[in-house]
């Protein structure tokens, strides 16, 4: 054991040196100059990461390429999701008519996903939270 050190229960105290106001402050301009760009590192991880979690009704959507008529807002070759969930507000029913829909094609002979009853209905979830 050196001399600068000394005991407290039987253990060795390490001594550390005390900062002066300048380091510290010098610490605090580098954390502060390099906070912008991790923040922006975290943003652009985030925006990519949402397709790595995206479920499988956004599986589903993307594979069937619901998106080529479907939009979420605006009106393409088909309704918008809005539009369908502004239209069917209020209905208790409204999830179970778009399962059923989804499932027969409906009178417009709609492309019927390759899904499970569980799929449809997020999917139905999906179209009915569009605003």
């Amino acid at each position: 054991m050196t001399a600068s050190a000394t005991l407290f229960l039987g253990r060795p105290l390490r001594l550390t040196r005390v900062r002066t106001f300048h380091e510290t402050a010098l610490e605090e301009t580098e954390i502060m100059t390099k906070l912008p760009f991790t923040l922006a590192a975290a943003a652009v991880s985030f925006a990519f990461a949402g397709s790595a979690f995206a479920g499988p009704a956004e599986d589903i959507i993307a594979k069937e390429k619901c998106g080529n008529c479907h939009t979420a807002q605006t009106t393409k070759k088909a309704p918008s999701w809005a539009s369908i969930a502004q239209k069917m507000k209020g209905d208790p029913a409204a999830e179970a008519k778009i399962v059923e829909f989804l499932k027969t094609g409906g009178t417009e002979d709609h492309k019927k996903p390759a899904a499970s009853d569980a799929d449809l209905k997020a999917i139905a979830q999906i179209v009915l939270s569009s605003k």
